[in-house]
């Protein structure tokens, strides 16, 4: 429960099976939730869930989908896909490297006619030895919508994540 009589709730599930290991989700806020973007506030209801599933051999996908079931006149339903693949490998005695390519698409989040999209790869070392790890990303953010031109923005990462504890 949450201020202004919206309430949300969520299952999770996590399994390990002989040739895989599972976890997902899914999620629902009440009709009282609202979104604000550049165009204005949305009042509606929001269903999202994901899926990840790592084999044992190193593969793995996830998926992830959110929509806003808006009740605001004359707006179409903002929704959102995601979806990465990876590989876990042991390359080196420093710990594992994870590879992944991930594509999503977002539709009538600002405006009705909204379609983004992103395209990205990632690469991450684990150095167990000191609790950290390295990684370079690059991810392409598009965004088309009638009567507006936007530009094509591409983020590039290289940094490091040091894990407490």
């Amino acid at each position: 429960y949450m201020a202004n009589y919206v309430y949300d709730f969520a299952l999770r599930f996590l399994n390990t099976f002989p040739w895989f290991k599972l976890q997902a989700a899914i999620a629902y806020v009440s009709s009282h939730s609202t979104i604000s973007s550049s165009t204005g506030t949305l009042q509606g209801n929001q269903v999202d869930g994901s899926m990840s599933v790592l084999f044992n051999c190193g593969f793995n996908v996830t998926y992830a989908t959110g929509k806003f079931i808006t009740a605001t006149n004359n707006r179409q339903n903002p929704y959102t896909q995601y979806v990465k693949l990876g590989y876990l490998a042991s390359l080196n005695q420093l710990g594992k490297t994870a590879f992944s390519v991930n594509y999503g698409i977002d539709r009538h989040f600002n405006a009705n006619t909204d379609k983004g999209e992103t395209y990205g790869a990632e690469v991450v070392q684990n150095l167990i030895r000191y609790n950290t790890e390295l990684y370079v990303a690059w991810q392409k953010f598009i965004l088309d919508r009638v009567g507006s031109h936007f530009n094509v923005v591409n983020i590039f990462l290289i940094g490091a994540r040091y894990k407490f504890g």
